[in-house]
Parts: C-alpha cells; sequence; structure tokens
C-alpha cells in the first residue's frame, strides 16, 4: 500500500495590519496558514482574557501587545504570534489663560508631550488667528474673550492629540472713544472759547 502525503508540514504566519497602532486605535490580526490538510480552524489569545476563533479579529489593546494563535487542521496543530506595537498619543497644551485690552492682539503659546520632535499644530477658531497651523500663532485684534482648542499631531506617527487644550484670552476694556466739549460752545469773534475731550 503506498500512502500519498499532499500539503507539507502545517505553519501558520500571525500579522497584524498595521502593527503598529494609535493608542485608541484598532488593527486587524491575520492568520495565514499553509500546508496540512489544508481546512484551517484558528485560536486566538491575546491580554485581558481575549480569545476569538476569527481568522481575522480586530482588536484595539491600549498597551503593546502579543497575540497568539493556533491552527488545527483535523490532525496537527501550528502555533504563532506577532506583537501589536501601541504608540502613546502626543499631548497637546496651549499654555496658560492671559488678558489683553480691547481691540488689541496676543500671541498663543503650543507646546506638545509624549510625542517626537516634529508636529502639525492645528489652532481654532482658525477665523481669529493670522496662522492657525503653526506653533505658537498671532491672534487678530479681539473684541471678545475667546478660547482657542489646540490638536498636534505627530508627523513621524501620525498620532493625534485628543486631550483638553484650551487656553482663553480675556478682553478688557471696551472701544476706545473720545466726547470733544467746547465751553462755551458759542464765542463773539475775538472771544475765547477752551476744549477739553472726555
Amino acid at each position: 500500500v503506498t500512502v500519498g502525503i499532499l500539503g507539507g508540514p502545517l505553519t501558520v504566519n500571525a500579522v497584524a495590519t498595521p502593527q503598529s497602532i494609535c493608542h485608541g486605535s484598532s488593527t486587524v490580526l491575520g492568520a495565514i496558514g499553509s500546508g496540512g490538510a489544508g481546512n484551517y480552524s484558528y485560536a486566538w489569545t491575546g491580554p485581558n482574557g481575549f480569545t476569538s476563533s476569527l481568522p481575522n479579529p480586530t482588536v484595539a489593546p491600549a498597551t503593546t501587545s502579543v497575540y497568539g494563535v493556533s491552527v488545527f487542521d483535523g490532525y496537527n496543530t501550528a502555533t504563532g504570534s506577532v506583537t501589536v506595537t501601541v504608540i502613546p498619543l502626543p499631548e497637546a497644551s496651549a499654555g496658560t489663560n492671559k488678558s489683553i485690552p480691547y481691540g488689541t492682539y496676543t500671541f498663543l503659546s503650543g507646546s506638545v508631550l509624549n510625542g517626537n520632535s516634529s508636529y502639525y499644530y492645528s489652532w481654532s477658531p482658525a477665523s481669529k488667528l493670522i496662522n492657525a497651523g503653526i506653533q505658537n500663532p498671532q491672534s487678530t485684534n479681539l473684541t471678545s474673550t475667546t478660547i482657542y482648542t489646540l490638536v498636534a499631531t505627530d508627523l513621524l506617527t501620525n498620532c493625534v492629540s485628543n486631550n483638553d487644550a484650551n487656553v482663553a484670552v480675556e478682553v478688557t476694556g471696551g472701544p476706545l472713544n473720545v466726547n470733544p466739549v467746547a465751553t462755551p460752545s458759542s464765542i463773539c469773534r475775538g472771544d475765547t472759547t477752551r476744549l477739553h475731550a472726555s
């Protein structure tokens, strides 16, 4: 009797797409089986009691985590694992609150923690800034108290800050005005009057 062996040894390659994610995002795991009998069942395990029998489950770990998978073809089992790297989000800061006189401008002061050295800055409301896409933008001349919000994107990882990064610019006083008065307001030729402004 001749026994033919088909398919080769059972193996599995565990992958994640993408393998690096920003905190709060998700990734899709994949188990690529080969060899064996060709009819596979899957058993994934991971942190916090994670299990799945899907070949491509979606996960959203809070920290860098290792996911293992077992593939069974009815006769043999092969195992593999993949590490999903979780990148912390950048933390934006819009600076400290400030106060300016009515009708004047100021400069905002943005900064970022937990990231790399290169960021894209996005301030709002953009309509009350000269350039809303830089770290320390100049405001327009303000006539009312305005709250600005900063969102920062790490240009290396594309991770975006999601913390509350607000700064209040308080506008004090009101519009400048003057009321000129002459006392008396009517005089005869050659007489004098006193001018004053209030």
